[in-house]
């Protein structure tokens, strides 16, 4: 017994505790963020560490994990925020708990914000008995790494932000890497030493102004919809296979789903974009994604073109998509389409949520009806299907079924 103990611990002890680790600067959250605020994780992104921890952590393994982490906090170029996450770990004994709570006081003191995702409700009771209150209540606890690492970067903007004594080599830093950003993304082009507005400008500038009738007669019913709900509420429109943000009014709880007004994602991991998409044909949609590599944005999206042909037909059954951590992870939305006066979809229209706030019934209905009310101002009348029973000369009945446009009412 004694001699496979021994053997167990040897055997863990070579497995390297960290899976993997990275800085903001090298990959972000999944949050949409503008422009200067993806400069400025491009420019001060090594301010945020993050480890990726994996399996057994036990006391064969626990004391070099913690002098790598030591490491991180030595010297100037120590990290304003050290996300640490869990979700990877299989277990872990005491001494674990008590080597990783006397690393925690140590980045506590060094003024370092450390950020917990997916903690085991064990390891999270372990750490509160072995820290002071003080220390513990300083720790960020999140579900899962994205949200962890959105906390990080929201740390790292805040406090350049705040910096009165930005030097002018740092403000052009910023400035450069901000064009990079936009040029990588075509909205501008580089000629020589100037720049010019790039493709994607132009087919966002084309694509706003088309919309603006759509854009004043929706304004008020996201308004309508953020009263009632306190969620995101977007009004999005397609272009190719991506959709793109037009009106975006966000939840004012401290925990929602962020967007922004110029975002452009994927349509097929989105409730919205898929519930544009409901409205083509099969063939249309296999034309539109021929020869495309369908982009993931978390685990949950939809990756395949048949796994998105099936949630088209159940959407075109149920009369709005519901898209379940597609688009982030923790996010759920529903959505419903909008058409104009000859019947076409123009637009999406979504409530987006935390999972926990969630109410798909309440919110499918209130999306419904703002759908149908933005899509009756734009000129739609929304057939409805009308039974007329009658009587026939020999005393029998029959049901004529034929669709009516709907009464103003």
């Amino acid at each position: 017994m004694l001699a496979t103990l021994v053997f167990f611990a040897v055997r863990l002890s070579h497995v390297d505790p960290i899976e993997s680790r990275f800085t903001a600067r090298e990959r972000q959250s999944n949050r949409a963020r503008p422009v200067p605020d993806r400069a400025i994780l491009l420019v001060e992104g090594e301010q945020v560490q993050v480890y990726r921890l994996r399996g057994y952590i036990f006391f064969g393994s626990v004391s070099p994990l913690a002098d790598q982490l030591k490491k991180s906090l030595a010297g100037p170029s120590r990290p304003a925020c050290l996300l640490l996450d869990f979700a990877a770990v299989s277990g872990f004994d005491f001494s674990a708990v008590s080597v990783l709570g006397r690393f925690l006081q140590t980045a506590n003191t060094a003024g370092v914000q450390v950020v917990l995702s997916a903690l085991s409700e064990q390891l999270r009771t372990g750490l509160e008995r072995n820290l002071p209150p003080s220390v513990f209540g300083e720790l960020l606890l999140e579900p899962n790494a994205d949200r962890a690492l959105e906390r990080c970067e929201e740390i790292v903007i805040a406090a350049w932000r705040a910096d009165a004594n930005l030097t002018d080599k740092r403000r052009t830093s910023l400035l450069e890497h901000a064009v990079d950003d936009l040029e990588q993304r075509g909205y501008v082009q580089r000629k020589g030493l100037a720049y010019r507005l790039g493709n994607k400008a132009f087919e966002v500038g084309m694509a706003y102004s088309s919309q603006l009738d759509l854009i004043e007669q929706a304004q008020d019913i996201l308004n309508d919809l953020h009263r009632q709900t306190n969620e995101t509420i977007s009004l999005v429109i397609r272009v190719r296979t991506e959709i793109l943000y037009l009106l975006v009014k966000e939840s004012n709880e401290v925990i929602r789903v962020a967007s922004s007004v110029g975002t452009r994602i994927p349509a097929h991991v989105t409730g919205a974009g898929r519930a544009i998409l409901a409205t083509m044909g099969d063939e249309e949609v296999r034309a539109l994604y021929r020869g495309r590599e369908l982009e993931t944005l978390t685990q949950f999206s939809m990756a395949t073109l048949p796994e998105v042909l099936a949630d088209l037909a159940a959407i075109r059954v149920q009369g709005f998509a519901f898209d379940n951590q597609g688009a982030a992870l923790g996010a759920q939305s529903v959505a419903c389409t909008v058409r104009d006066r000859t019947g076409t979809a123009v637009a999406g229209l979504s409530i987006a949520t935390p999972m926990a706030r969630m109410r798909r019934d309440r919110f499918a209905r209130l999306v419904r009806d703002g759908a149908r009310e933005t899509s009756r101002r734009l000129g739609f009348r929304d057939p409805v299907r009308v039974l007329t029973v009658c009587r026939t000369l020999s005393g029998g009945w029959w049901i004529r079924d034929h669709c009516a446009e709907e009464e103003e009412r």
